[in-house]
């Protein structure tokens, strides 16, 4: 088995940093490479590529403008197809081979989690993994800084316009990792203090998708397990495939309630596989809308992008290579590890453009924005 997949195909993916000079552990030289390893095929995709896109973009312009005092950030991003083991080989092979100064934008905490282990070791910052799980904030992760919110967060803002909307009977689908556990342990806390009850649970496994007979079988068993509760909403704590393959199961069933899922579901990429059939569905989001034009920092991101569609996460992954070069700005001539860490704990009130920071040290999080969305029968996300 091919053991990471290193991104060469310029055709496919002509965003995506390759073929860079090794990186400086301690920045002493002209270039500073940060490493990723994400899901830019295989089911989870949509989160690799786009959140890759806005932070290749947002680093591309940074040395576009002539680097970071006068450093050039190079990304290197693997292939893990949403698989922790690849992650986690990956990992090894962008600190020991590639020379990686810090590593950024996992995607899932069960990769993440799975990758932890070397850059601890060695001391490499990680920074921005794509999760809310609350294994990675507090003071016993002192090499991990976290852009968004907690799980707590984007199901509570679920939850409170469930209590709003007079829910009482809600049905959910939960990934079987790290993230779909720890999301499901909010979502009870959260449906308890608001007295609505939960009536089913049924679980999937990661990479659950239709292109796989045995995962098929399994979404559709879960769906009717659900169904049989007659609960008056699903919530999907899983990632877009499974819970666009699960809305086509439901409604073939004949359910009629609403479905709500958090920024784990992603909404263009349940979108893209469901078309007219996303209409009315409830998406929490970790960053503003991406279409907007009255915040700056979209508006650059949009710009950056050209022709290519907005979407929450490139937009994220954008925020993200935003804080890193102000951190990486902060540091001065005398870039280390160390100084690169005390520096993004110590960013404070910050303006990205409209977006605001604030930085809080002990819970190692820079951002608490959570907003809902909901889904047209276009499939566009509107506010």
């Amino acid at each position: 088995m091919k053991r990471r997949h290193l991104l060469g195909l310029a055709a496919a993916a002509p965003w995506v940093a390759q073929g860079q000079a090794p990186g400086r552990s301690e920045g002493d030289g002209n270039t500073i490479v940060v490493g990723q390893s994400a899901p830019i095929s295989g089911p989870g995709q949509h989160f690799g590529i786009e959140y890759t896109r806005g932070l290749k973009l947002r680093l591309d312009a940074a040395n576009a403008s002539g680097g970071v005092n006068g450093r050039r950030i190079d990304l290197v991003t693997y292939d893990d197809q949403y698989e922790a083991e690849t992650a986690a080989f990956n990992t090894a092979d962008l600190i020991t081979s590639d020379k990686a100064f810090a590593l950024i934008g996992y995607v899932g905490a069960e990769m993440a989690l799975r990758s932890l282990a070397v850059p601890q070791a060695a001391g490499v910052p990680f920074i921005a993994p794509l999760s809310g799980a609350e294994v990675f904030r507090g003071p016993t992760q002192r090499n991990v800084i976290n852009f968004r919110p907690s799980h707590a967060a984007e199901v509570g803002a679920l939850v409170r316009q469930m209590s709003i909307m007079s829910v009482r009977k809600v049905a959910t689908l939960v990934q079987s990792d790290s993230d779909g556990r720890g999301l499901l342990e909010s979502l009870r806390t959260a449906l308890a203090s608001e007295h609505i009850q939960l009536v089913a649970e049924a679980e999937t496994e990661r990479n659950s998708t239709i292109n796989v007979t045995l995962n098929f079988r399994d979404i559709k068993a879960a769906v009717a397990k659900l169904l049989a509760k007659q609960p008056d909403v699903i919530v999907f704590l899983t990632a877009h495939a499974t819970a666009a393959q699960a809305i086509r199961e439901a409604r073939a069933g004949g359910f009629k309630g609403s479905f709500y899922a958090t920024s784990l579901g992603s909404a263009a990429g349940i979108a893209k596989l469901l078309a007219e059939m996303v209409r009315g569905v409830v998406v929490s989001q970790v960053v503003p809308w991406p279409f907007g034009t009255t915040r700056a920092v979209v508006n650059d991101y949009r710009a950056a992008l050209g022709t290519t569609a907005p979407d929450h996460t490139s937009l994220e992954g954008w925020l993200v290579g935003a804080m890193t070069v102000e951190a990486l700005r902060r540091c001065g001539a005398n870039l280390t590890r160390a100084r690169f860490m005390d520096a993004m704990l110590g960013l404070g009130t910050l303006d990205l453009g409209g977006f605001g920071l604030n930085m809080q040290p002990a819970r190692r999080q820079a951002s608490s924005f959570v907003e809902l969305t909901i889904m047209d029968d276009k499939g566009r996300v509107l506010r």
